[in-house]
This record gives C-alpha cells, sequence and structure tokens, in this order.
C-alpha cells in the first residue's frame, strides 16, 4: 500500500468511527424521547475519580437512595463500603444533595441531564 493509500484507509476508518458513535448515540437519544428528565449521580472520591451510578428523574435524597437501592452491592462492592463507615448526608438544595460514605466517596448529583452525558460522554458505569 502507498502512503497516499494508507492516509485515505486511515481516513476512512476515523469517519466510520465517528459515524458509529454518532450513530449510536443518536439511537440512544431517540430512545428517551418524551420520557421525564432524569439527572446524573455519580461517585467521586477525593483524588478526583469519578464513575456514574445511574441516573434519576428526582434531583433529591430519595432520588439518589432509589438509584443506589437498585445496585446496592455493586456499589458496596466496588466502593469497598465496610461495616464500620459511617454515612451522612450533607447538602441541601436541587443539585446541592450529597451522601458522604466515609471512606472518601461521595454520591452527588452533576447538575447534568442524561442526554448531556450521553451527548458529552458517559462516565464509567459503576
Amino acid at each position: 500500500m502507498t502512503e497516499s493509500e494508507w492516509a485515505e484507509y486511515r481516513q476512512a476508518t476515523v469517519d466510520l468511527s465517528k459515524r458509529t458513535s454518532t450513530v449510536a448515540k443518536q439511537a440512544r437519544l431517540e430512545s428517551r424521547h418524551n420520557r421525564l428528565t432524569r439527572y446524573e449521580i455519580i461517585a467521586e472520591n477525593d483524588a478526583g475519580h469519578r464513575l456514574l451510578v445511574g441516573y434519576s428523574t428526582q434531583p433529591s435524597r430519595s432520588g439518589i437512595l432509589r438509584v443506589v437501592r437498585a445496585i446496592g452491592q455493586r456499589v458496596i462492592a466496588r466502593l469497598a463500603i465496610g461495616e464500620n463507615h459511617i454515612c451522612r448526608w450533607t447538602g441541601k438544595g436541587r443539585f446541592g444533595h450529597r451522601w458522604e460514605l466515609g471512606n472518601g466517596w461521595i454520591i452527588r448529583f452533576t447538575g447534568r441531564t442524561e442526554r448531556d452525558a450521553i451527548i458529552d460522554g458517559e462516565l464509567q458505569r459503576i
């Protein structure tokens, strides 16, 4: 393969990968059309590492609890929550609720919607 053929092949491959990810994003966005707005919930540690916990239609404590309860065992295993860790709520307001887990991890709302997260790129799930 000549240099120009190789460059053309690479460009076509890059274009194909962009188109595929755009098509996949578009499909996900269309599947959420005419549904309630869901807000992103993340787990974040002191070092700045962030993981996606899920999405909730209620930007409140009950919204965080509902999502965490649905995947509770994965949250406990991934964030290394032990029996001796004391969890407490801090913050108030629409997106100000924070659940401090006592081991350096905090579960909170980011303020982004699910649509924003899909377009900008989602975090790694727990």
